[in-house]
């Protein structure tokens, strides 16, 4: 089936900071036998900098980058454009140039690219669920149509497609989007909760990585015998 996303030349691959939990570092770490070092980075910001992403992510406190008052996010990293030279992407965007111009593209730089996740099966749950969202309080998701990026104004590369973002238009199975949509409320809420926990011991930054680890291969445990151990039953006496 086509879809809105068939002629993408990836205007959010490139314009975004995209924010991950260590959920996604270590899953693509895994998956790819890539050293988080290698595709990760931490964005710094300063206090108030940092309220406009404290909705979503808990603020990082380390103790050893020379500032107490900054506050870090998690992020994948973002190189330079070999098909616009000057321009950022993400770090794992491949891009290539189109033989025909892609249709809908006028006056569009994205025309002649095409862009597509080389790690598409692991990647974060941010681009599983953009730009779509969960009713905080009925089991239902929704679509919008994203704000221009700003660096739009610096190169059209950094436009968003021209589409309008609808449900009926979006090629991925609604249930996969809810489902992905549900997995992220939980991730987003244990990561939240261990950068929490992680901000109480005043660590260094090299302890952050194996402190997320230690949380994430611990969080699935056999119940305990006082738990799992049926309740006996009593026979009711007057």
């Amino acid at each position: 089936m086509a879809g809105m996303c068939d002629t993408c030349h990836a205007g959010c691959c490139r314009g975004y900071n995209l924010l991950i939990t260590a959920f996604d570092a270590l899953r693509i770490s895994r998956d790819l036998s890539l050293p988080v070092g290698e595709f990760s980075t931490l964005l710094s910001f300063s206090a108030e900098q940092s309220k406009r992403f404290e909705n979503s992510f808990t603020p990082i406190k380390l103790s050893d980058l020379g500032c107490s008052e900054k506050r870090y996010f998690l992020a994948l990293r973002r190189i330079e454009s070999k098909q616009f030279p000057g321009t950022v992407k993400c770090y794992f965007l491949n891009e290539w140039l189109r033989e025909h111009d892609a249709p809908n593209r006028e006056g569009h730089s994205g025309k002649r690219v095409i862009g597509r996740c080389s790690i598409y099966g692991s990647r974060p749950m941010m681009c599983r669920t953009y730009p779509t969202s969960l009713h905080n309080e009925t089991p239902l998701g929704f679509i919008s149509t994203p704000r221009p990026i700003d660096l739009a104004d610096k190169h059209a590369i950094y436009q968003l497609c021209p589409e309008k973002w609808t449900a009926e238009a979006l090629s991925t199975d609604p249930t996969t989007v809810l489902h992905n949509l549900a997995v992220n409320r939980f991730e987003m809420d244990f990561y939240n909760r261990s950068i929490s926990e992680f901000n109480k011991g005043g660590h260094k930054v090299a302890e952050f990585f194996p402190f997320m680890a230690r949380l994430y291969e611990n969080r699935f445990r056999t119940v305990p015998s006082l738990i799992s151990t049926p309740p006996v039953a009593v026979e009711k006496t007057e």
